[in-house]
């Protein structure tokens, strides 16, 4: 809000230390009217799980060929999971990869875990508090299959999240 003695900034804050930067770049004329972000209910925790989940079925995130590094096509989904990630406070994401079934179970499981961690890292690079942030990974454990059994392998090579309030 603009006034005759300089602007207030009114809206809710995620963190400290996101309060901290805008106000470190902030001129001696603006004033703060901030807000903490409430508490993530179980209801809340549920839709955010649902909505980063969706996201992910439409847009997985991409990983180089046997690798746990994020292609570069990826970036933009995953700063769309940390906005999605940001809307409640309170709240524990544990990240789970998962590979299709081709390779070394012990190599996949690697994979999935070191995928999970990425993913994770780069939460963490966009603000996501790291305390919020755990991971998993599952190998090819639980593929994805379709009515014959017949497995989708695209699909299997996933990261999922579950969002619980601790």
């Amino acid at each position: 809000m603009l006034t005759s003695s300089g602007v207030t900034l009114i809206g809710v804050y995620a963190t400290d230390e996101q309060v901290g930067i805008l106000k470190s770049v902030s001129g001696d004329d603006v004033t703060f009217d901030l807000t903490e972000r409430a508490a993530a209910t179980e209801a809340d925790a549920a839709m955010l799980e649902i909505d980063l989940n969706a996201l992910m079925i439409a847009n997985p995130i991409l990983f180089d060929a046997s690798s746990t590094q994020i292609t570069a096509d990826s970036a933009a989904i995953i700063d769309r999971v940390a906005a999605i990630s940001n809307r409640v406070g309170g709240v524990a994401v544990e990240i789970r990869g998962h590979t299709d079934t081709d390779g070394e179970a012990a190599e996949n499981q690697q994979l999935s875990e070191g995928r999970a961690e990425a993913v994770s890292a780069a939460l963490v690079d966009r603000r996501i508090a790291v305390g919020s942030l755990t991971t998993a990974g599952f190998g090819g454990s639980q593929p994805i299959v379709d009515a014959a059994g017949v497995e989708d392998k695209a699909a299997s090579r996933r990261v999922e999240f579950v969002v619980t309030v601790p």
